[in-house]
């Protein structure tokens, strides 16, 4: 199974769990619907699923919202907007509106709100429905007027930097529910994740992430990092013990051809520490006609790991 966008992931919980925010933003602050129920997505044909769906009354009436998120505006989309709406207003047996939100601009100029099939002037079909740019709302957002949106954010920039991430931060921090709060860093640091480094997240939100342990994209980093500790310990003990058995070898060989007068050039080989450097003069040593010229192989070697433990400590 494709691993799921992160920004896709994200906006499907925050419409899940901050639904408060979104009709503000589809109704422009004015629903005079309450919510009754986040009505399962699924459709009972394979592979079909819409991003959310929110069920609306107001008095009798009720009234089905879906919600599609999409960060591409391709054509293919348009035709399934239509059909899920098709989709969900014959499994719901009520109206169903469909809403479109774009929440990244990208690289692209337009943003359809109408899947349109055109046969000839006059023959032709045309479903339209709401689309948002999220772009639009970038104030509303960062005034908090639409907290459940405050994770997109990072999103409205070409280019977001920490002081996107800050203003974030202080934001979410200004939600008084503890849990609220954590579910609002949960899904900031898993869209962040689109535009910033894995690393530089970790060491970010490093406070929030202590009591985000058990969000699933934390839980993701913990145990990839205590692989890459494992696989990076295996290699470091694997490297180490071949190190360890060439330098006896070298040394036997320097016992064996020059004793005694090879004990101090041991001391020296011993101080050679680079794998790869040791591979390079170990068919030199062994074909070393004296003494000195083992020990020129050996001073150069030690000199070369000199200067590129210098050029790392820059």
């Amino acid at each position: 199974m494709a691993k799921e966008d992160p920004v896709d992931q994200g906006m499907k919980i925050l419409a899940r769990k901050h639904p408060g925010s979104f009709l503000d933003l589809i109704f422009s602050y004015s629903c005079d619907y309450s919510l009754k129920v986040i009505e399962d997505p699924v459709l009972n044909i394979p592979e079909k699923r819409g991003d959310s769906i929110y069920i609306l009354q107001k008095g009798l009436e009720k009234l089905a919202l879906h919600i599609d998120f999409q960060l591409i505006p391709e054509r293919d989309f348009l035709r399934r907007v239509f059909l899920y709406n098709a989709l969900f207003t014959e499994k719901l047996a009520i109206p169903v509106c469909s809403v479109v939100i774009y929440p990244e601009k990208g690289n692209y100029d337009t943003f359809p709100d109408e899947y349109r099939v055109k046969v000839r002037d006059d023959l032709e079909n045309s479903f339209s429905f709401k689309a948002i740019k999220l772009w639009d709302y970038r104030d509303d957002i960062e005034s908090g007027k639409l907290p459940g949106l405050t994770p997109l954010l990072v999103l409205l920039e070409k280019k977001p930097s920490e002081k996107t991430l800050e203003k974030e931060k202080e934001l979410i921090n200004s939600v008084a529910d503890k849990k609220e709060r954590a579910d609002l860093f949960s899904v900031a640091i898993t869209v962040a994740s689109r535009r910033f480094t894995r690393e530089y997240l970790y060491e970010f939100f490093r406070e929030e992430i202590k009591m985000l342990k058990e969000w699933d994209i934390v839980q993701e980093w913990i145990k990839e990092g205590e692989l890459k500790g494992k696989l990076e310990g295996k290699l470091e003990g694997e490297l180490k013990g071949k190190l360890e058995g060439k330098l006896e070898l070298i040394s036997k060989f320097l016992k064996t051809r020059f004793s005694p007068e090879s004990l101090k050039l041991q001391k020296k080989l011993n101080s050679i520490t680079n794998i790869y450097i040791l591979d390079e003069i170990t068919e030199k040593l062994f074909t070393s006609e004296s003494i000195e010229e083992a020990k020129a192989i050996i001073e150069e070697a030690i000199k070369i790991q000199r200067q590129i433990e210098d050029e790392e400590k820059v």
